[in-house]
């Protein structure tokens, strides 16, 4: 099982992650379920921890591999009557799938 490290990130924006969270096949395929849900995890315990969070994160592990999690909606966008829920949207994706 792959230990994934969260990159440090500029706190400039305050995206909280609270949609719907998608994950890319080939990460669903070629990871341990348990690593998904540790880093949808970490990514909601730092939401909470800092009120929001820049919308990208980025992960690696000790293989060198890189996954990013992508959110695409600020509260701004998700208050604004013109955009719906099934445009708030993470992406949790493999960093050559970007």
């Amino acid at each position: 099982m792959a230990t994934w490290t969260r990159r440090d990130q500029e706190d400039t924006d305050k995206y909280t992650f609270s949609g719907k969270f998608l994950i890319t096949e080939n990460v669903k395929r070629t990871l341990p379920a348990i690593e998904i849900i540790g880093i949808c995890y970490d990514i909601q315990r730092l939401v909470k921890e800092k009120g929001g969070i820049n919308s990208i994160q980025v992960y690696n592990d000790e293989e060198g591999r890189t996954i990013h999690f992508i959110d695409q909606s600020n509260p701004l966008f998700i208050r604004n009557e013109k955009w719906g829920m099934e445009e708030n949207l993470c992406i949790l994706h493999y960093a050559h799938e970007y």
